[in-house]
C-alpha cells in the first residue's frame, strides 16, 4: 500500500504535466517537458522496485534453511546412547557449512557451498550444493560406522582371550588370537593363562590397524619330596596363592620369577624358595630329615610334654619323626619334682636320654637339713639327711652332707665331753668325726689334746673304781654275821664297781 504523501505528489505532477502540455506549443518542448516530468516518476518506480526486491529477498531468505537428521548405522538419535556409551551422545557429530558449524534448521546463504558431517566413530559425510531460495531438506543422513583392524596374537595359545567393546565382543578359548575388522572404539582385551593374566586397553582407529602380541615367558616347576603323603602350597613373592597339591607335582605355565614353597608332612613344615626360569623345567626338592628319641626316667612312668605343651607320652618313651634340632622336654611324676631335659636330635639317628627324677620327700628333707646345718643343729640335720637318703639312696649330695653333719655333730659332742672331763668318750667322738672327714684339722687338733688328758682320766677312774669297790666290799661284808672274824684279802677285777654289785647279787645275812 502506497502512502498518502506519494499519491498527492503524483496527482500534482500529472496536473502540472497537463497544464504544461496545453501551454507548450512545439512537440520538442512537449517531449522535454514530458521527460522532465517522467524522470522522477521513473526513479521513484525504480526505488519502489528495489525496495520490493529487498523485502522479497528478506522474506525468502527467512525460509531458506537447511534441514537434516542423523542416524548411525540406521539407529536414531534417541537410540544412540546405548550404542555410543555414556556421555557419547549423537551430538558428538559435527555438521559444518563452508567450514562453519551448523545446526539443523539454521538459515543458509545462497550460492555454491560445501556441507560436511563428521563424527569420531563414523566415516565423514560431505557434499557440494547450490542453494536457492526455499527450504533444503537432506532428510535422514545415515552415517556409516568407521571401522579398523584389530589383531591379537597369543604365543603360547591362551586358554581364554576376551575382547570387549561397546559394539563388539568375543571370547576365545585355547586360542592363538584373531585378526578381524571391528568398529573403531576402545576395547578391553584380556588374556588368561593358568597362573598369569593381563588386561590391556586397545584403541582401534579408522583405516588403521591395532595389534597386541601376548607373549608371556613361562617355565615349569617340578616338585618332589622324600616323604610320601607330603603336601605343598606355592605362593608368589606378594603372598598370592598360586597352587596347592600333593608331592610329586609338576606345575606348568608359571611366569618367570621367584616363588615361596611351603611343604607339610605329619604336622611338620618346611619353607623353601623356588625360582622359576622361563623356557626350562625347574626342579625343587623338599627333604624332611627326621631323628628318633628314647626317653627313660628313674623311676619310670613320668609324663612327657614338649616345649610347646604337646603331650608326648609316658616314660619309657620312644618318639619318631623328630626334626634335627635341640628338643626340650618337661617331665612330671607324682611326688617327684618337675624336671626339664634337653636332647639334641640328629637326623637318621636314635638319640637316648635318661634322667633321675628327684622325689619331693628328698628335696624337703635336704632343705630341712641345710636349715638345721645353718643353726648348728647337727643331730637334726643328720636325721633329715637319713630321710633324704631313704628317699634317694646313694645320692652324692645327701651322702656328702650327711658325712659333714655327722662329723660336725661328733665334734660338737666331743667338745661338750671335753668340758665335762670325759676325754675318753670325746676321743671316740673325734675318731668317728675323722672317719667321716679325715682332713678336718679341728678334729685332729682336739684329738691330740684329748689324748694328752686321757691318762689323767684313766688314773682318776682307777681311783674312783677302787674306792667304789672297797666301799662295796665293806657294805657286802658288813651284812654278813661273823665277818669281822674273817681275814681280809685284796681282790683284783677289771669290772667297775657297778658291774661288780650286780655280779655279787643279794647278800644272805643268815649265812
Amino acid at each position: 500500500m502506497e502512502s498518502g504523501w506519494f499519491v498527492g505528489q503524483r496527482e500534482k505532477r500529472w496536473a502540472g504535466f497537463y497544464t504544461y502540455m496545453e501551454k507548450s506549443g512545439s512537440p520538442e518542448n512537449r517531449t522535454r517537458y514530458f521527460l522532465r516530468v517522467v524522470r522522477p516518476l521513473f526513479w521513484w518506480f525504480l526505488l519502489v522496485l528495489v525496495l520490493f526486491g529487498i523485502r522479497t529477498h528478506q522474506r525468502l531468505m527467512e525460509k531458506t534453511r537447511l534441514y537434516f537428521d542423523l542416524t548411525i548405522q540406521g539407529k536414531q538419535e534417541r537410540d544412540l546412547q546405548s550404542l555410543m556409551g555414556a556421555g557419547d551422545t549423537p551430538f558428538g557429530a559435527t555438521a559444518t557449512f563452508d567450514g562453519k558449524t551448523i545446526l539443523t534448521g539454521e538459515k543458509i546463504p545462497l550460492g555454491n557451498h560445501t556441507f560436511k558431517i563428521t563424527h569420531p566413530k563414523t566415516e565423514p559425510f560431505s557434499t557440494n550444493l547450490f542453494i536457492w531460495y526455499g527450504q533444503h531438506n537432506f532428510g535422514t543422513i545415515d552415517l556409516k560406522r568407521a571401522k579398523g583392524k584389530l589383531t591379537v596374537t597369543a604365543s603360547p595359545p591362551a586358554p581364554l582371550i576376551s575382547i570387549q567393546g561397546p559394539e563388539f565382543g568375543i571370547t576365545l578359548t585355547n586360542s592363538t588370537g584373531l585378526d578381524t575388522v571391528v568398529p573403531t572404539d576402545e576395547y578391553t582385551v584380556t588374556a588368561e593363562y593358568r597362573h598369569w593374566s593381563e588386561s590391556r586397553r586397545v584403541i582401534v582407529f579408522s583405516q588403521t590397524g591395532s595389534e597386541w602380541k601376548i607373549a608371556p615367558r613361562f617355565g615349569v616347576l617340578d616338585l618332589t619330596c622324600n616323604q610320601d603323603g607330603a603336601t605343598f602350597q606355592l605362593t608368589g613373592t606378594d603372598g598370592t596363592l598360586v597352587e596347592t597339591g600333593e608331592f610329586p607335582s609338576q606345575i606348568s605355565d608359571l611366569p618367570q620369577g621367584s616363588y615361596q614353597l611351603k611343604a607339610w608332612h605329619h604336622n611338620h613344615q618346611w619353607n623353601k624358595s623356588a625360582p622359576v626360569v622361563a623356557g626350562m623345567t625347574n626342579t625343587c626338592r623338599i627333604e624332611f630329615q627326621y631323628g628318633s628319641a628314647v626317653l627313660n626316667t628313674t623311676p619310670s612312668g613320668a609324663t612327657v610334654t614338649t616345649a610347646d605343651g604337646r603331650d608326648a607320652g609316658v616314660t619309657p618313651l620312644t618318639l619318631t619323626e623328630l626334626q634335627p634340632v635341640v628338643w626340650k622336654f618337661n617331665l612330671r611324676l607324682d611326688n617327684y619334682e618337675p624336671a626339664t631335659a634337653s636332647l639334641e636330635i640328629s637326623a637318621n639317628q636314635t638319640n637316648t636320654l635318661h634322667t633321675n627324677l628327684v622325689s619331693q620327700s628328698y628335696t624337703s628333707s635336704m632343705r630341712a637339713a641345710r636349715q638345721s646345718m645353718n643353726v648348728k643343729a647337727y643331730d637334726d640335720a643328720s636325721r633329715f639327711l637319713a630321710d633324704a637318703l631313704r628317699a634317694q639312696p646313694n645320692d652324692a649330695a645327701a651322702t656328702a652332707l650327711f658325712k659333714q653333719a655327722d662329723s660336725l655333730g661328733s665334734i660338737a659332742r666331743a667338745t661338750a665331753l671335753g668340758k665335762q672331763g670325759d676325754y675318753i668318750a670325746g676321743i671316740k667322738e673325734l675318731e668317728k668325726a675323722l672317719t667321716a672327714m679325715p682332713d678336718d684339722d679341728r678334729a685332729k687338733q682336739m684329738l691330740a689334746e684329748f689324748r694328752q688328758h686321757e691318762p689323767e682320766q684313766h688314773a682318776r677312774l682307777e681311783r674312783e673304781n677302787s674306792e667304789s669297790l672297797t666301799n662295796l666290799f665293806n657294805e657286802f661284808t658288813g651284812k654278813i654275821t661273823g665277818a669281822a672274824s674273817v681275814e681280809r684279802h685284796e681282790l683284783t677285777t677289771s669290772e667297775s664297781a657297778q658291774n661288780l654289785r650286780f655280779a655279787l647279787g643279794p647278800v644272805n645275812t643268815n649265812a
